[in-house]
């Protein structure tokens, strides 16, 4: 049973003749009701719902380190994990091939950061950075980075705070399953500010440096 609140154009909850209304986030939603919903077959209908299944994979291997810490206070329509799902999405084309130049874990006011240096040898993640600062950088701003293999299929996060890292560390190792598949990994490092207010693009390298 459907609801409507201050007339035809208040809120609507519920089913009413055709249409179903809800709240998500802090938004009112209607749409039309539609008891069976038929899936497209076509080419492009199935790609475009494998590459997602890919987009949602690699989200959720990373979003530990990333959607909540780095995205979730800049968010009120979405999720920081819908927000770094966006990102993802992103770096995959239409029949799901992973391009790492577009990929982003962070966008925001602090320029990306400069790499200098990664590698992954022996479950071992390192990957260094110019230590520099210029216009918001600030030298304790926090670490966050991720290292995903070249197919996109596998990746895994870390945040600098957990081991106090900072700009002016210049660099920050982590330990990842010695089964990670090293050939040409894709490197991704971000900052933010230390109370969190600011956070910075993104840096991609692709291959040890």
């Amino acid at each position: 049973m459907g609801k409507l609140q201050n007339g035809i154009l208040g809120t609507t909850t519920g089913k009413v003749g055709n249409v179903v209304g809800s709240r998500w986030k802090a938004f009112n939603t209607v749409r039309v009701y539609r008891p069976h919903i038929t899936k497209s077959d076509t080419a492009n209908a199935v790609n475009s719902r494998n590459t997602f299944a890919l987009a949602v994979s690699l989200t959720r291997q990373l979003a530990p380190n990333i959607a909540r810490t780095l995205l979730q206070r800049f968010e009120s329509m979405m999720s920081g994990y819908n927000r770094l799902l966006s990102f993802i999405r992103l770096a995959f084309t239409l029949d799901g091939t992973f391009i790492p130049e577009k990929l982003m874990i962070s966008k925001g006011r602090i320029n990306a950061p400069t790499i200098t240096g990664t590698s992954s040898d022996g479950g071992e993640v390192q990957i260094s950075w110019d230590t520099n600062t210029q216009g918001f950088e600030m030298s304790d701003d926090v670490p966050v980075a991720a290292v995903i293999d070249e197919l996109g299929l596998t990746g895994h996060s870390f945040d600098g705070a957990t081991k106090n890292y900072k700009r002016q560390s210049g660099t920050l190792k982590f330990n990842i399953p010695n089964t990670f598949n090293q050939s040409n990994a894709v490197y991704a490092l971000a900052f933010r500010r230390a109370d969190g207010t600011l956070i910075s693009d993104t840096a991609i390298n692709v291959g040890d440096l």
